[in-house]
């Protein structure tokens, strides 16, 4: 179902009274059944989204992991770069 201005103009004025004056039963029904209505109209995407944001952390801790072993991989390289050129001044006298 798809919110509409008119609900949420009635949802905002039963929302701004409940909290300046006490809501009469029928209104605090209305209130409830519009929230209730908001909620069911957003579940989906909200589930949708916290799903996509649990795989987008999975993502990033994966991505993390994978920086951090480039990174090692990278000073490895250059542990044996060094290396390398200690040997080459020492094969060749320089």
């Amino acid at each position: 179902m798809t919110w509409t201005t008119d609900q949420q103009n009635r949802f905002d004025a039963l929302r701004r009274r409940a909290l300046t004056a006490d809501l009469t039963p029928a209104e605090q029904a209305e209130l409830d059944a519009l929230q209730a209505q908001l909620e069911g109209d957003w579940r989906p995407n909200m589930e949708a989204m916290r799903a996509e944001q649990a795989d987008l952390r999975e993502a990033l801790v994966q991505a993390e992991a994978t920086k951090a072993n480039l990174q090692q991989h990278i000073r490895d390289l250059e542990a044996e770069i060094a290396d390398l050129r200690d040997l080459m001044e020492r094969l060749t006298g320089e």
